[in-house]
């Protein structure tokens, strides 16, 4: 995982690797150049181009083995494969394991490989699991003193952090990631880092601050040419302006994000793309659109198998349903989701979640029922360490 040199884009790298292959670099260096351009690739959020090159880079090595960029090879690969969630990731970190575990691989490859398998557990919920892996893939990043991956994984581990709902932690770890040298010079990762600053800005109840630093990520992706990363902050800016009452942008900024990303939108990310669009809608009394788009997102969710994402989109699910006057489902969709959550995913998610099914069972005249959601939303907005999320949570629902 080499950094993006600051002068760089991901298109110019991609076009200098492509001018080394095509004059005729061979041997291990066609290899090392194919494995890079998987690498350019990958970032971007192109999969099976990515996956295409590792195929070539592979067919170079039968003739000229190198056992450091095979291992690199499968690194790439393996990445490629969780990112999609896509279950070939684990035969190809189970190949990778026997390989570490005979010794003798650089630090920074095994520190790779624990941050691919914190992705893994991650994405399925497993909070504990990933914590531990990113813990060790920084471990072995300050033993090979690799200033990248240092920031790298401190990045990681604060999302980490966030999905716990640990506002005071992930803002730290964030800030450190920004300080350390590796985001100095690597605007990709520096982008990456500023983004989920935006998300723990939204999240902790600060809107107009995560706008600001959504559209600086937008704005940075695009001109490093990072087409994934800018349809993903295009899509969190489009949450964020939700939460501002500005449905209208919103709903601007999600078309832009569909757009951006085409053909490197995955399930779990059309999840909160066209749950977030029916959210815009519905409030903007188009129930009938918001039905359409919610069914989009609860097919994606379903496809994704990532418990946040089906959360988010169960959430809206409910909204939805309620304004559509189905009551019962509305009911089921929250409380559905309020399991997820529970269960594993972003402790935001959650108090959102929660807060929702309390409004709904009032209106409904539960009182006694929606009074003991209510606590449990203010009481879960203060364990996140937010008490103005609390208050407003208070002054909403009773």
């Amino acid at each position: 995982m080499e950094p993006v040199p600051p002068e760089d884009t991901l298109p110019a790298r991609q076009q200098e690797l492509q001018r080394q292959l095509q004059v005729g670099v061979s041997g291990r260096a066609r290899a090392a150049a194919l494995i890079e351009l998987a690498t350019v690739h990958r970032r971007g959020g192109r999969y099976g181009e990515a996956l295409e090159r590792l195929t070539e880079a592979q067919e170079q090595l039968l003739a000229t083995p190198d056992p450091t960029l095979e291992v690199r090879a499968k690194l790439v690969r393996a990445d490629c494969y969780a990112r999609q969630n896509d279950p070939r990731a684990e035969s190809e970190l189970a190949a990778l394991a026997d390989t570490f575990a005979h010794g003798g691989q650089a630090q920074a490859d095994q520190a790779y490989y624990f941050i691919i398998r914190g992705h893994r557990h991650q994405f399925a919920g497993r909070e504990a699991e990933s914590g531990r892996e990113y813990e060790r893939a920084l471990g072995l990043y300050r033993a090979a003193n690799d200033s990248w991956g240092i920031a790298y994984s401190t990045m990681v581990i604060a999302s980490h952090y966030q999905l716990l709902g640990d506002v005071v932690k992930a803002t730290a770890y964030l800030h450190r990631a920004l300080k350390e040298p590796g985001a100095q010079q690597d605007q990709y990762l520096r982008t990456m880092i500023l983004a989920n600053l935006g998300l723990l800005e939204r999240e902790s109840g600060r809107p107009a601050q995560a706008e600001a630093l959504l559209r600086q990520s937008v704005e940075l992706c695009l001109r490093n040419g990072d087409v994934r990363g800018a349809g993903i902050s295009m899509m969190n800016l489009g949450h964020t302006l939700v939460v501002l009452r500005r449905e209208h942008e919103a709903l601007s900024w999600y078309h832009r994000s569909k757009e951006t990303m085409g053909e490197t939108l995955d399930p779990w990310l059309g999840a909160y793309l066209h749950s977030g669009s029916a959210e815009a809608l519905v409030r903007l009394g188009r129930t009938k659109e918001a039905v359409a788009a919610i069914a989009g997102g609860l097919a994606s969710a379903e496809r994704s198998t990532n418990p946040d994402s089906q959360a988010f989109s169960l959430r809206i699910a409910g909204i939805v349903a309620e304004a559509d006057g189905r009551w019962e489902e509305a009911q089921r969709h929250l409380s559905r989701a309020v399991e997820i959550a529970k269960g594993g995913g972003n402790k935001f998610r959650l108090v959102a979640a929660v807060g929702d099914w309390a409004r709904l069972l009032r209106k409904r005249g539960d009182l006694p029922l929606a009074e003991e959601k209510t606590q449990e939303a203010i009481t879960l907005a203060k364990g996140l360490g937010l008490p103005l999320l609390a208050s407003s949570l208070r002054r909403e629902l009773q």
